[in-house]
């Protein structure tokens, strides 16, 4: 009874496959559960790019068309600077010499054109221009409104005395005229009185009272009375055609002065368009002996630091990098990416320098994708952080626009121009699975083509 009680109380042997079979569940439901979160769970998908801090109007050269002699520096590298502020003041000596030249000839010419203004329509006095009685206080001005006042009134003096000639001519004309005609009226009268005489002598030479020698004494003296009377009146006529003539002489005379006036002030006219643009320019030219900034910004590569130095005409003077433009990144995209990246989509910037470990990721938009790849100058068989596909120095450029509320997150970094980062461009989701897939089914698709 005992040994059958001590049988019974012996435990049963255990099943050799139940710890497999339990591994074998945990394992199931383990690679089944990261199975179907893979196949189901997704994450962001971003293609990955190198880029730079730039701003959006890049640098800004500044140049002086004409050039000059450096007079005044008023910034050096790496100064802040404002739009307007001067950079560098050119001397003005050479400046200020043209322009008063231009100047004095402008005055000069200015005079000339009141006078002929003045000639022109026939007025007894020159109004000039109230520049010049502005400039009363130059001595060479006073002298050349003075020598063409004198101008003036000799040649207005010599004009009226030519038309004076001719109009006592015409004068004397028309008193010879009315002595021409009382003469004709005096021997016309004569003739008459003749006319009558010969009438009764006929009668009488008839009778033989009278001698027919005095009748024809009296028909000669007639008919010379006659042809004296027909010579007055061509004498009246050739007096009258004078006239007109001398008239027409007049009217040639003013004609003549006139269209000689209207050619001179034509040319003087001709001559004030021209040294106003002459002036205009050396007004322009005075202006940019101060260069300015053309922006806000930090001026770099400043080209003359020596008081007196010679500015070639054209040369670049500095260079200003903008600092209150929008902040954007030029990124190099890989041309095995380009395909899954467009204008629009949103892009997270990391900056990769030493100071930028603590700074939060940026948001921006990709704004512009470059339509064809291009070539860096880095050489063949040299390392690059971009090392696209296709050719280690071909890239798609994309420029991406900060936004503007992120700008607030870079208080703790100074950014600079030329800045290295990285650039994350989402392109949406994909689950685990096919990210881990994509690259064996590619292979796959690789290795079974026939070559």
């Amino acid at each position: 009874m005992t040994a059958q009680a001590s049988e019974s109380e012996k435990p049963a042997p255990r099943n050799p496959l139940r710890p497999l079979a339990t591994a074998a569940v945990i394992v199931i439901v383990v690679f089944g559960g990261v199975g179907a979160w893979s196949a189901t769970a997704p994450i962001d998908s971003a293609v990955v790019a190198p880029g730079v801090i730039a701003v959006e109007s890049e640098r800004r050269t500044v140049q002086h068309l004409e050039g000059g002699i450096v007079a005044e520096i008023a910034v050096r590298d790496g100064m802040p600077v404002k739009q307007g502020q001067s950079l560098i003041r050119l001397d003005d000596t050479r400046v200020k010499a043209q322009d008063e030249v231009i100047r004095a000839e402008r005055y000069a010419q200015l005079a000339i054109e009141a006078r002929l203004l003045a000639e022109s329509e026939d007025r007894p006095t020159i109004k000039f221009p109230d520049i010049l009685y502005e400039r009363g206080s130059d001595r060479k001005l006073r002298e050349i409104m003075a020598l063409q006042q004198s101008q003036f009134e000799a040649r207005r003096a010599a004009i009226e005395g030519q038309r004076q000639i001719l109009q006592q001519r015409v004068q004397q004309l028309e008193e010879q005229i009315v002595g021409l005609e009382a003469l004709q009226k005096s021997k016309l009268r004569q003739s008459g009185y003749i006319a009558e005489e010969l009438k009764m002598i006929e009668g009488l030479v008839k009778a033989g009272h009278v001698t027919r020698q005095r009748l024809l004494a009296l028909q000669r003296e007639q008919a010379r009375l006659e042809g004296e009377a027909a010579d007055h009146v061509s004498a009246v006529a050739k007096a009258r055609q004078q006239i007109g003539e001398t008239r027409l002489q007049i009217m040639q005379l003013n004609n003549d002065r006139q269209q000689e006036v209207t050619k001179e002030l034509r040319d003087v006219q001709a001559k004030l368009f021209e040294s106003a643009e002459k002036l205009h320019m050396t007004e322009d030219q005075t202006r940019r002996l101060e260069i300015l900034a053309p922006v806000d910004g930090v001026v770099m590569n400043l080209a003359y630091v020596t008081l007196g130095g010679v500015v070639a005409p054209g040369a670049t003077v500095a260079t200003i990098v903008p600092t209150d433009d929008r902040l954007v990144v030029q990124a190099q995209i890989s041309p095995a990416d380009v395909d899954s990246v467009h204008p629009g989509q949103q892009v997270h910037i990391r900056f990769t320098t030493a100071a930028a470990k603590q700074v939060p990721v940026v948001v921006g938009t990709l704004e512009y994708v470059s339509p064809d790849r291009l070539v860096s100058e880095q050489k063949p068989g040299t390392t690059s952080s971009t090392a696209p596909a296709l050719s280690p120095n071909a890239y798609y450029s994309g420029r991406i626009v900060v936004a503007p509320d992120e700008l607030s997150k870079l208080d703790k970094i100074k950014l600079h121009a030329g800045m290295p980062v990285e650039v994350l461009i989402t392109r949406g989701e994909r689950t685990v699975l096919q990210y881990v897939m994509a690259p064996l089914s590619n292979n796959f698709a690789r290795a079974f083509k026939e070559r």
